[in-house]
């Protein structure tokens, strides 16, 4: 089985693929990934168990498993100790804390600034021409 952080990769991997921009859509003061309408899949696209199908694999209807999508860091390992995937269970908090990390670290790449080689090496060239008095 892989780790938390790794499914949570493979999940951001494929939301880039389907959904571009797909991070700022996602409000983490609200993510709960135990929650069907406040989890990535339920934020994205309305609710879990009727969008998570489509999101991931292209295709259509409600999943007949509780753990689709546990390959994609969107849903617990069935692994777990748990008996019922929608209880309280300490792996919905760590996939929380994963795709926060994943969103805040891609929010903050998106916000710095890029400087192209072109303008880069124009503002050289500028400093090189200055003639000081």
């Amino acid at each position: 089985m892989t780790s938390i952080q790794q499914r949570v990769a493979r999940g951001a991997a494929k939301l880039d693929q389907v959904m571009p921009g797909w991070e700022r859509k996602i409000d983490t003061s609200k993510l709960m990934m135990s929650n069907t309408d406040c989890c990535i899949v339920g934020q994205l696209c309305g609710n879990f168990f009727r969008d998570v199908n489509t999101l991931f694999y292209g295709i259509s209807g409600f999943p007949n498993n509780p753990y689709v999508g546990c390959e994609y860091g969107v849903q617990i390992s069935p692994l777990t100790t748990s008996t019922n995937p929608m209880e309280d269970n300490p792996e919905y908090l760590l996939l929380e804390k994963a795709w926060i990390e994943e969103i805040e670290m891609r929010l903050f790449y998106s916000l710095k600034p890029k400087v192209s080689v072109e303008a880069q090496t124009s503002i050289e060239v500028q400093e090189e021409e200055l003639v000081y008095a």
